[in-house]
């Protein structure tokens, strides 16, 4: 094989690359505002068990809004539903951290998971119709690991900056998603038309045929006994 073909099979797209990033920085959400809770528990004066609705509320609104999307999602442009999602998660999350009473913080920190659950649906297709068939299982292990490396990050991440001001972590992490966001519409303008019924992409059709050509010679050998090309008896 040629050196220019085989790193250009080798090579991962740009756009995987993308929105594998854009997974890195929104999963950082997941526990971002966790070394925070502490201090804004004392200012809202509410205990541990009040303030970990910040978390579980979150969880929560994930859950609803990904059993919500399956009504609707089949011809919305995944694209749109990607950036929007990034938008309204930045918006809350800069709203949480403005929020002078504890009811507000809460209400914010929990919406902002409707925009994250929106972001993984949309992310998840479009990783199926961008990514080459050959490369597929490749373009998951970039995106899981760098979700995964978001979810481990994030405490990490907060703990940095709340040691400065315990309500710096959802400011930053607000302005962060909203570079994720204009990453989304600048790097991902070749997936503008895709839509959650067009995602799955049927294999190239060169494969495609190789393999219903080999599944129909099988067929046929164990059906008659004979090979489909030359008529012979298969040896026993």
């Amino acid at each position: 094989m040629p050196g220019g073909e085989g790193g250009g099979e080798r090579r991962m797209p740009r756009e995987i690359l993308t929105v594998s990033f854009i997974g890195f920085v929104v999963t950082l959400g997941f526990g971002v505002i966790g070394p925070s809770l502490p201090a804004l528990g004392i200012e809202f004066g509410a205990g541990t068990t009040l303030m970990s609705l910040a978390i579980s509320g979150f969880a929560v609104a994930r859950l609803v809004t990904n059993l919500g999307f399956t009504v609707f999602l089949g011809g919305v442009r995944l694209r749109t539903v990607l950036w929007v999602g990034l938008i309204f998660q930045a918006g809350c999350s800069v709203v949480a951290a403005a929020a002078t009473d504890y009811t507000g913080f809460i209400v914010f920190r929990s919406l902002s998971g409707a925009g994250s659950a929106a972001f993984t649906i949309a992310s998840s297709a479009l990783l199926l119709a961008l990514a080459p068939s050959h490369a597929r299982g490749r373009a998951m292990s970039v995106f899981a690991g760098a979700t995964a490396l978001g979810t481990v990050s994030g405490p990490a991440v907060g703990g940095l900056f709340a040691v400065v001001d315990p309500r710096l972590p959802l400011l930053v992490y607000g302005g962060a998603l909203a570079v994720a966001s204009l990453a989304a519409l600048v790097l991902l303008r070749s997936a503008r038309h895709i839509t959650a019924a067009r995602a799955v992409v049927a294999p190239e059709s060169a494969l495609a045929g190789g393999a219903a050509e080999r599944a129909s010679a099988a067929a046929g050998r164990d059906c008659s006994g004979r090979s489909p090309r030359t008529g012979s008896s298969s040896p026993r």
